[in-house]
């Protein structure tokens, strides 16, 4: 800049200089977040969704959940940001390995008498939306010991071939090919199924049919949607989320799990910042308005100042089955 000899004379004075950096834009600065039940992906974490395709892809798109629905009408509405929590009934809550959901799986053998079990393709995770699929062993070369290895998945009546991996083996030494590392590599591998190889060998060709998952909602108590603070279980499994976020059970009515949320936005100091969350909660469907009000003040019982009411449940289109908001 010039010095102050610049300033002896009237004058306008006019200097221009680089601006440094770019405006600031506007962006989202919340998020919301789901715990609920659904029929496909990871069991107690906190996945961060960016769409309803990808919520498809990670957690199904079984719209008898109420979950299911509800985070539909989320980015259908305009949102962009949803973290989903799936939880299922606990034997145990304090303990993540008790979680009933089952993956379905099938076991192919070599053929032989007594057959030997080879190896176990499983779901990628628990819920019955893996009891859809299929595996085929196909073009088995038994002095190379390869084979290819074809995924379906059941649309309606049909099976849709998914996915294709070929010369693939049950030989560990071949590290390019072993099927446990082929299915699980990062870019290149499956998104429906992993392998979990039991001894090395030919295995037979046909068709296999995965079975015995389990969404792991019989039993399901309102502890299993509330969680524990130290499993990081249910509500707990936000923890580690980063963000301002409106938590929900979406569906859920219960008076307890209602209650349990709004002690998670009030009291749960692992949150950071502390009380910066809001607790969104449905009344019962079909309560009159009155009905409505003693609802909240006879059961719920508490005001944080963290939490909303949506009331009533709303329809959407022309379809019969309400909607959580």
């Amino acid at each position: 800049m010039p010095g102050n000899e610049a300033f002896l004379t009237p004058g306008v004075k006019i200097f221009e200089e680089e601006v440094g950096g770019q405006a600031f834009q506007p962006a989202g600065t919340s998020a919301a977040a789901f715990v609920g039940t659904c029929n496909k992906g990871p069991i107690g974490r906190a996945t961060l969704v960016t769409s309803w395709y990808d919520y498809q892809r990670k957690f199904g798109h079984d719209l008898s959940f109420h979950m299911t629905r509800a985070a539909k009408n989320f980015f259908y509405m305009g949102g962009q940001r949803l973290w989903v929590v799936r939880t299922c009934h606990y034997t145990d809550i304090t303990d993540p390995l008790t979680a009933t959901a089952a993956a379905a799986s099938v076991t192919v053998t070599d053929g032989g008498d007594p057959a030997t079990d080879l190896v176990t393709f499983e779901a990628l995770t628990p819920g019955t939306w893996g009891n859809d699929l299929m595996v085929e062993i196909a073009n088995v070369d038994e002095a190379g010991g390869t084979f290819d290895l074809i995924v379906y998945e059941k649309h309606g009546d049909r099976y849709y071939t998914m996915e294709r991996f070929e010369g693939v083996t049950l030989d560990e030494s071949d590290t390019e090919h072993f099927v446990e590392d082929v299915l699980s590599h990062p870019t290149r591998g499956s998104i429906y199924i992993k392998a979990t190889v039991l001894a090395n060998g030919n295995p037979v060709e046909g068709s296999y049919h995965l079975t015995g998952g389990d969404n792991g909602t019989t039993g399901i108590t309102d502890q299993d949607y509330i969680g524990d603070q130290g499993a990081q279980t249910g509500l707990y499994a936000l923890d580690n989320v980063d963000e301002i976020l409106a938590i929900c059970h979406p569906g859920n009515t219960s008076a307890a799990v209602i209650i349990g949320g709004l002690n998670y936005v009030l009291n749960n100091f692992n949150r950071r910042p502390p009380q910066s969350d809001i607790y969104v909660y449905d009344l019962p469907l079909g309560l009159e308005p009155q009905e409505a009000l003693e609802f909240v003040r006879d059961q719920v019982m508490m005001t944080t100042g963290y939490e909303a009411v949506y009331y009533p449940w709303v329809k959407v289109g022309n379809r019969e089955e309400p909607v959580a908001p």
